[in-house]
């Protein structure tokens, strides 16, 4: 047993891939391969949903199977004294073999709605995969800028307390009114409080973030910041979005598989009451021969109903009012593409314009810095602290345009259909 059990987890892979802990430093690379993985309760629900389909499939190309039948019949009677046998056993047992024929395209029509259905659940599910590398990069992020929120407060922290230490000081020589000092000691109790809160998202954001990978014991302390070039791409005009969208979106092929397949239902519905033609066999054997005793018969059956059956007509309506819905379903996510297309487009502009403006004030603010530290070593002013609180600030936001811009890029991978990725 211990041997076969070792057999299977070589060759078997994704018995431990799947579960591997994380590494560390955890790498954004790293973390976006995790978004395929099976074991993720989304993309188990959508797998379900596969196996559902293909059973209904499978149900669906029955209706043309071979049933086979075995009939034991024991059976004791008085025959009648007219009859030439009087043999009081009157045993059988027969073998009926039935199969459908020709039901005039219903079983067809069947097949062909549940073909498009696993066909949209397969679209489904890769758009749920990139979905997710969207989603996994957005809580990376926000760890990283945790942590560089962190330095920052940590920073001004420090900076606030020599600040409120040097008044302390005063204040015992006099020099400095008690108003001063309380508003000095508040200032830091301040800085201090919003420390705490930083130090608390490190640790939220971490838990997020493991959570979205389906790790939610293992908790990154360490993750590696990406190399980003956010200035390399120039997005393209609005009205040629929309057209490589119209034709390539994932959530609006998904719709329009799924109105397809609605279709389709609704003409199997349709003609659930046409003829069906049927061949059996029947083969026997009895204990009692009489004249009426047939040995084998085969023959085919055409059954044509005379009537509309309400119960059919009941389900047509539903068909149909399934259709519908699919159909106002598409085109509400066409509705929505588009908004969100022509945000995400406008979003981009305004972040793009953005980052080329902090990066400006970020250049003017490490000049500065570099001021006040010659300034510092000349003992000439004492800002330095403030400057590099300052400088650390810039880096906070930097990190936070060049990551808002890495995931508006991804979410316009996204809808255009494309493989999500880090610019």
């Amino acid at each position: 047993m211990r041997f076969l059990f070792l057999v299977l987890l070589i060759l078997s892979p994704r018995l431990w891939a799947e579960e591997s802990a994380l590494p560390e430093p955890l790498t954004l690379d790293y973390a976006l391969s995790l978004a395929a993985e099976s074991s993720h309760p989304r993309l188990q629900i959508i797998d379900a949903e596969q196996a559902v389909s293909e059973a209904q499939k499978q149900s669906a190309e029955s209706a043309y199977g071979l049933n086979a039948e075995m009939e034991l019949r024991a059976l004791w009677s008085k025959p009648s004294p007219l009859a030439l046998n009087q043999q009081t056993d009157d045993h059988r047992a027969l073998l009926r073999i039935q199969k459908r024929l020709y039901d005039f395209g219903r079983t067809r029509q069947q097949v062909e709605a549940e073909e498009t259905e696993l066909e949209a659940l397969k679209i489904n599910r890769q758009t749920e995969i990139e979905r997710r590398k969207i989603d996994i990069a957005r809580r990376y992020f926000d760890v990283i800028l945790s942590d560089l929120k962190f330095a920052w407060q940590d920073e001004a922290m420090a900076t606030a307390y020599v600040t409120y230490d040097r008044i302390r000081d005063q204040h015992e020589l006099a020099l400095r009114s008690d108003v001063e000092l309380l508003r000095a000691e508040a200032d830091y109790q301040k800085v201090r409080m919003s420390r705490y809160q930083a130090e608390i998202q490190q640790r939220r954001t971490r838990a997020l973030l493991a959570e979205e990978l389906n790790r939610p014991d293992q908790l990154s302390s360490k993750l590696l910041r990406p190399v980003l070039n956010v200035r390399k791409n120039k997005i393209a005009e609005y009205d040629e979005l929309i057209k490589r969208m119209q034709g390539s979106n994932p959530q609006i092929k998904l719709a329009q598989q799924r109105l397809q397949a609605a279709s389709r239902r609704l003409q199997a519905a349709r003609i659930e009451g046409r003829p069906e033609l049927t061949a059996e066999v029947d083969i026997a054997d009895y204990s009692r021969e009489t004249a009426g005793n047939n040995n084998w018969r085969a023959g085919l059956y055409l059954t044509v109903p005379l009537f509309d059956n309400p119960q059919i007509q009941a389900q047509v309506a539903k068909k149909r009012a399934d259709w519908l819905r699919q159909k106002a379903e598409l085109a509400d996510i066409k509705l929505q593409m588009r908004q969100q297309l022509l945000e995400l487009w406008q979003d981009v502009q305004f972040l793009q314009v953005s980052y080329e403006q902090l990066m400006a004030e970020m250049d003017a603010r490490e000049i500065a810095l570099d001021k006040s530290r010659a300034l510092y070593e000349m003992e000439v002013k004492t800002d330095l602290g403030n400057s590099m609180v300052n400088v650390s600030e810039m880096q906070f936001k930097q990190a936070q345009l060049e990551f808002n811009l890495t995931i508006a890029w991804m979410k316009l991978h996204w809808l255009l259909g494309e493989k999500v990725y880090v610019e």
